[in-house]
Formats: structure tokens, C-alpha cells, sequence
């Protein structure tokens, strides 16, 4: 049988919560405050799915979801370009000029679609595809006036007025403040051996980064007011456009599955390697995408409670290349002339990251 009386046929709903959570805080006098400062961000998925077996041989299945984000990310930038300054060097954290950004969006549709084909019981192959998604994110900013008592008039305004004079004080309606972020496009195909107690699998995945390597930053109806040395009138807050100038790239997944007490307890382990989708010299490797490439291992176990309840543990280590950045391109954000500012991704980069992870499954 299947659902609605349908032979072959399986439907599917779930909660999909974040693989992590991200609330990493850099210290406000960093040498890194121009790439990233604070950065709180939560994005999980619910959706539906069905599965429909064609054949006896060949099974296709279909995901829709829509995703919920709220951000919260805070940058520090500079009122003027003024990288010929011979006393600072425009980097004098006292005349930062700190911006946050509180943004949200609860309509990131995304899909995929899979083919398995079984044609020997000890062989499947599959094919899946993950659609591209899209974040347009909007909400709120706040500012906070620089330490240096030159610059104490300073504010943020919007058309109806003058406001967030203080720091988390928002500006009201009157302005709107919008973000985009993609990913891409994700193309899977794998093989995998089906022993009796045991299964092995190969998987080739392509990402399509080159489509997603532009994030915006759209401030529409904003105004800053520059009080101090450099007094000068409200000026509008320039659009953001970062080009990562990423690449495509391939990468290798292998993994397999070992019934230590059939119908009771699996084991686990994978390993996998992914190629940067950085330009060759990471000219535009930044800390708010600080990956490069990646050798990854896991270990895992599944332990089954009762009937219809099972619970899933893993532990995975991935290793990163070191990254060293000679001629950078990423800049300084300044707040009255966009593309003016110092560099600021030069430097040299070790990156390190554990993964832990707890599922519950249950079926009705």
C-alpha cells in the first residue's frame, strides 16, 4: 500500500532546524572589525516531500520547503575615505562609525528533486538536484556615534527626520533596508553497494558558486550626518554590492553504514574533500565566508528506541587549508563614498571546524 491507498506512493513532513548556529563575537578593536564584527543569524526550513516508485527498479521523489532567517549583524565603517592619512591611516577605531543591521526574511522557498534507480539488489544509483536559493531579507538599522567626542553630533537619519542618535535605537519606516544573499544551485549523482549487513557509498556534487557569488546591501531613504572636523551635509547611504568572484567547484563524498546489531544499532563513518570556490589567490577571501578548501571526517550511530523511534548522533572534523591573502581586494565600508576605503582581507587565515549533531526520528 502507500498513501491515500496509492501503491508506491509516500508523503512527508518535517522541521528541518539550522546545521549551526552562528553567533560568533569579534572584539570591537580587531584587526578583522572591517570584515566582520558581531554576526547572530538562525535559518531553519519546514517543508513537505513525496516519493513515488515508478517502477519496481526506479523510485522519484520531490522536496519543497520554505526557510525562516533573522539576522542580526553589526559593521564598523568609516565616515570618508581617507587611506592617505598619515597619522592613522584612516583605522583609528575611535572614529568608527558602527552600523547595525536587524533583518529578516520568512519566505526563502526551496526545493529538490531526486531519482533512484536499484538495478540490482546490490546496486542504486541516484541523481538529485537542490534549486538555487535566494534571501531578500529586510528589517532595520541602528547606529552607534564614534568614541572620539569630535564626532558626538553625528547621526543617522531617514526622510522623516533625525533618529537613532544612539546605539540600538531604530530608525523609523520612513527608510527601508534590504539584503541579498544566494546559494547555489547544488547537482548531486552517487553510487552505492548494498551488502548484507553493510553499505558503501560514492557521491559527485557540483556547486554552481559563480551564480551566487554577489551579496547586496540596499539602504534606501537613509542619511548619515558627519558632525565634527569633517562636518559636512546628510548625505544618502551608498548600496553594498560584494563580488566574491567565486568559482564553480566539484567535490568527492564517500561513506558507509555497518548494522553492528541488525534493526538495532548502525554505525557510521564518511569522509570528504571539497576545492575552494575562492579566486586562486584568495583576493577576495573575506572572515564574513571564511571558506577555503576542505578535507572533512565523521563518525556516526543510529540506535533504535522503540518501533518507531530512533535517535542519531554524529561527530564530524573538517580541516582547512591555510589561506594567506598578499593583494586583497576587499575594502573598507565607508559611509559618505563607497569604494574608497583601505584594504582590509589582507593577512594570513587558519580555519578549523567540529560539528556535533542529535536527531530523533519517528514515523507514524
Amino acid at each position: 500500500g502507500g498513501a491515500f491507498g496509492i501503491d508506491g506512493l509516500a508523503l512527508s513532513a518535517g522541521l528541518l532546524p539550522p546545521s549551526t548556529v552562528s553567533g560568533r563575537d569579534y572584539p570591537d578593536e580587531g584587526p578583522q572589525r572591517y570584515a566582520v564584527g558581531t554576526a547572530d543569524s538562525i535559518l531553519f526550513y519546514y517543508g513537505v516531500g513525496a516519493a513515488y516508485q515508478l517502477t519496481d527498479d526506479l523510485s522519484i521523489g520531490l522536496t519543497l520547503l520554505n526557510g525562516l532567517l533573522n539576522t542580526r549583524i553589526s559593521r564598523p565603517t568609516r565616515p570618508l575615505a581617507q587611506p592617505d592619512n598619515e597619522v592613522t591611516q584612516n583605522e583609528d577605531r575611535y572614529e568608527d562609525h558602527t552600523f547595525v543591521l536587524d533583518l529578516s526574511d520568512y519566505f526563502v522557498p526551496a526545493g529538490s528533486l531526486g531519482l533512484l534507480y536499484q538495478p540490482a539488489p546490490y546496486l542504486a544509483l541516484g541523481l538529485s538536484v537542490r534549486s538555487p536559493v535566494k534571501i531578500e531579507a529586510r528589517g532595520q538599522m541602528g547606529y552607534q556615534i564614534p568614541e572620539n567626542p569630535s564626532f558626538q553630533d553625528s547621526y543617522l537619519a531617514t526622510r522623516g527626520g533625525s533618529c537613532a542618535e544612539a546605539w540600538g535605537e531604530y530608525c523609523p519606516g520612513a527608510a527601508d533596508l534590504s539584503a541579498v544573499q544566494r546559494f547555489p544551485l547544488v547537482v548531486r549523482a552517487g553510487a552505492r553497494y548494498l551488502g548484507e549487513r553493510f553499505d558503501l557509498e560514492f557521491d559527485l556534487i557540483y556547486e554552481n558558486w559563480k551564480a551566487a557569488s554577489v551579496q547586496d546591501v540596499l539602504p534606501e531613504g537613509y542619511f548619515v550626518q558627519v558632525q565634527g572636523d569633517i562636518a559636512n551635509a546628510p548625505v544618502p547611504l551608498p548600496a553594498a554590492a560584494v563580488d566574491r568572484e567565486l568559482r564553480d567547484v566539484f567535490s568527492l563524498r564517500v561513506g558507509g553504514d555497518l548494522q553492528v546489531i541488525p534493526g538495532t544499532l548502525d554505525l557510521r563513518a564518511g569522509a570528504f574533500h571539497s576545492p575552494s570556490a575562492y579566486p586562486a589567490d584568495f583576493r577576495t577571501f573575506n572572515l564574513d565566508f571564511p571558506f577555503a578548501s576542505q578535507t572533512g571526517l565523521s563518525v556516526g550511530a543510529s540506535w533504535q528506541l522503540v518501533s518507531q523511534l530512533s535517535a542519531s548522533v554524529f561527530y564530524a572534523r573538517i580541516f582547512q587549508e591555510t589561506v594567506t591573502v598578499s593583494d586583497g581586494k576587499v575594502q573598507q565600508l565607508t559611509a559618505t563614498s563607497p569604494n574608497l576605503g583601505n584594504i582590509v582581507n589582507n593577512g594570513r587565515y587558519e580555519v578549523g571546524l567540529d560539528h556535533f549533531g542529535l536527531a530523533l526520528e519517528g514515523t507514524l
